[in-house]
């Protein structure tokens, strides 16, 4: 993943890893099953917006995204979803590479008025 972003620069936001991180700190699912893996995610992405938001002023918002996608391999505590068990990490790079296959930056979709929709 990180090789693709940083072979195609103008094809997604940097800026929309700290949004997606930011996100995903707040989130936390009511169901019992989710209330300790809840925790557990929301933690990592909380030490990952952390760090991405120590790099960017340093390194610049583009380099600190890629670091950010580079560093959840780090996050390596098991999480259980759907009777999965994996690192945490991968969940939330799976997150995040989501926000950059779902909506590809300049992409607009049109109204019926024909003037796009941002």
């Amino acid at each position: 993943m990180v090789a693709w972003l940083s072979s195609q620069p103008d094809a997604w936001d940097p800026y929309l890893v700290a949004a997606g991180l930011g996100v995903l700190t707040e989130v936390r699912e009511d169901t019992p099953e989710w209330h300790y893996e809840g925790r557990i995610l929301a933690r990592g992405a909380a030490q990952l917006l952390r760090f991405h938001e120590r790099l960017a002023p340093v390194i610049g918002v583009r380099e600190a995204a890629l670091a950010v996608f580079a560093a959840t391999a780090m996050l390596t505590h098991p999480v259980t979803i759907d009777g999965a068990t994996f690192p945490s990490g991968s969940w939330i790079l799976d997150r995040l590479c989501t926000l950059f296959l779902d909506a590809p930056v300049g992409e607009t979709v049109e109204t019926e008025g024909g003037e796009p929709d941002q």
